[in-house]
């Protein structure tokens, strides 16, 4: 971050105890927001180093006349997202809805004395410039991603946030939003120490000029569904913590072999077949010795009704993360097999695997031979694309056993017809095939980098996952592809952040801790500036084997998140772990107080 001009704010950083009610000035380091914004100035004293925000702050839009002319469907999403920022803000400031002191968003008409009056002044502007950023960073930045940069403004008559979009100003938000706690932290901390800290409701902020927009456009974050389901409240919740800390992508796993996890009305079986396996209390995956449980088996599932993946869908909008649905193929779809076992290579019966394994002889891999396979995706993919409206579509692409197409006839006949030198190749026609079907209905696919085996279609991305792959990066942009960095090796969150002595049971491949994430270099060496246009960001991965709780699943995310927000968002030169280590007991505390489970600082 660029900070410029000395740091004289009042009482926002005040040390526990003192008495700040006749607004002295105190010398203190930068407010500090998660993640790192790119600019940041503070103008010193000047008569006033604070604005005092009153809880019954008013909220006034405007937007420029060029963006006057929104379609319904632009003006109503805006109003939506606007209402959303509405009561963000109203929870920060402790103010409900409907209550004393609610904060107004008034119409585009308002006067401009009302306009003055305005605590928080929100500016939708499409031609608002960032030259801060540009001499921040030695460049200007790129185009796509100015969509989501913002500026926040405080000076003695109020708060301003300025963009370019809608998404900018949730972000903008995003950053008062957190001034604001840090605020109320502080003055928290101050009345446990002492009782002359005052008590006034008004929320103290420092004056500052913030300009900032993100270093990657894919900052996300993937949730394994199908190992253990985790309802539509608590996939709210994980949207809710992501977008405070301006991630935009949410990648639902929903499909895999233990278990389909979205209701396909065509294909009913996906769900009340697919969606459920038998489970024995007490196991564990991939536990040696399932012999020693004698429990009663019982039925252990769940899906998302259409209805709740459409809310989920507009709930992330919302608050600017888009959904990325994956239905894994050609390979993972053992739950699938079991419901419909006609499109596998062996069309033999199967129970859906559990934590203990798979039955003898069942399938994990749709058979490409049989036409009919064809026509059983495309016909899920349209009820997919029919509740998603993302470009992309992740298809998996990973791990595919290729032991069942040797034995197939049907397979071979295939390969034969279509001149497929190998099997590496069959699964190239099965991936490309598919990926063509998406692009006429104007989508992409997104594939694990297992993808790359054979041919790939030139507009797949590929998601980067085996650290030790160290030739995939390179392939992949190489040739053409989009690249989203996931290693394994800091990034999957399923694996031990510490110990293990002390920690819950976790993958063991390696030690995934809070500093690795933060300090890991998401573009790859060695990359020429064109290869390096193909590297659209990163994301984070939990597979859910041994987290059966949202309180689980959490502890092994947060507070691993934040540092993955920030490794995403901020520029290289400008990242500072022990700074950002410092800001995260505030973080923690209201994200405790909000009803998240994390793991605790080491001291």
């Amino acid at each position: 971050m660029a900070v410029l001009g000395p740091q004289s704010i009042t009482s926002l950083f005040a040390a526990p105890g003192v008495d700040t009610a006749a607004g002295s000035v105190i010398t203190q380091e930068a407010p500090r927001i998660i993640p790192e914004p790119a600019y940041l100035s503070m103008p010193g004293n000047n008569g006033s180093a604070s604005y005092r925000l009153d809880p019954a702050a008013t909220v006034h839009f405007q937007m420029t006349k060029s963006l006057k002319k929104l379609s319904k469907q632009e003006a109503a999403s805006l109003k939506d997202r606007l209402r959303v920022m509405q009561q963000e803000l109203q929870t920060a400031l402790g103010t409900a809805a409907g209550a004393a002191g609610e904060s107004r968003l008034r119409k585009q008409a308002a006067k401009t004395a009302q306009v003055r009056q305005a605590a928080v002044l929100l500016e939708l502007n499409p031609d608002l410039d960032f030259k801060q950023l540009t001499a921040v960073n030695n460049e200007a930045p790129k185009a796509s991603l100015l969509s989501e940069a913002y500026r926040l403004h405080i000076d003695p008559q109020g708060v301003k946030i300025s963009a370019r979009s809608s998404t900018g100003l949730y972000y903008g938000l995003q950053s008062l939003l957190q001034l604001i706690d840090q605020y109320k932290y502080t003055q928290a901390a101050g009345r446990t120490a002492a009782t002359s800290v005052e008590q006034s409701t008004d929320i103290v902020l420092p004056l500052l000029e913030v300009q900032d927009a993100p270093a990657y456009s894919w900052r996300g974050f993937m949730l394994d569904v199908s190992r253990h389901f985790y309802t539509a409240a608590e996939i709210k919740k994980l949207l809710d913590v992501m977008s405070r800390y301006k991630l935009n992508i949410f990648h639902w796993h929903l499909t895999d072999d233990q278990g389909w996890r979205l209701q396909i009305r065509r294909y009913p079986k996906l769900t009340s077949v697919g969606a459920w396996r038998e489970e024995i209390p007490g196991s564990v995956f991939f536990n040696k010795r399932p012999d020693t449980l004698t429990g009663t088996p019982y039925r252990y599932g769940g899906f998302y009704t259409q209805k709740e993946a459409r809310e989920i869908v507009r709930y992330a909008a919302l608050r600017g993360i888009t959904v990325i649905p994956e239905i894994e193929l050609p390979g993972h779809a053992a739950a699938a097999l079991a419901a419909y076992p006609a499109y596998s290579s062996s069309g033999k019966a199967q129970s859906v695997p559990n934590s203990m394994g798979y039955q003898k002889g069942a399938v994990s891999e749709y058979n490409p031979g049989n036409p009919a396979t064809f026509t059983f995706l495309e016909n899920i993919l349209t009820e997919i694309m029919d509740i998603f409206p993302s470009t992309y579509i992740h298809i998996g692409g990973d791990e595919v056993d290729k032991t069942n197409w040797k034995q197939n006839a049907s397979c071979k006949r295939l390969m034969q017809k279509e001149g497929l030198k190998d099997y590496e190749a069959l699964q190239s026609y099965f991936i490309n095939k598919i990926g063509r079907f998406l692009e006429q209905h104007g989508r992409k696919i997104i594939g694990w980098d297992e993808a790359l085996e054979g041919n790939l279609l030139p507009s797949a991305t590929i998601t980067y996952w085996r650290s030790y792959a160290k030739k995939a990066p390179l392939k992949a942009v190489s040739e053409g592809h989009g690249f989203i960095n996931v290693c394994s090796d800091p990034l999957y969150f399923n694996r031990y952040q510490a110990g293990p002595a002390g920690e819950p049971l976790a993958a063991p491949h390696s030690m995934n801790t809070l500093e690795k994430v933060y300090q890991y270099q998401i573009m790859p060496d060695g990359l020429t500036k064109e290869q390096q246009s193909l590297v659209k960001g990163g994301q984070a991965a939990i597979w859910t084997e041994f987290f059966s709780d949202p309180e689980g699943m959490e502890y092994m995310l947060l507070p691993r998140l934040l540092a993955l927000s920030e490794n995403l968002w901020t520029q290289e030169k400008n990242k500072d772990y022990p700074a950002f280590y410092q800001a995260l007991p505030r973080e923690l505390t209201l994200l405790g107080r909000l009803g998240y489970h994390y793991r605790k600082l080491d001291k």
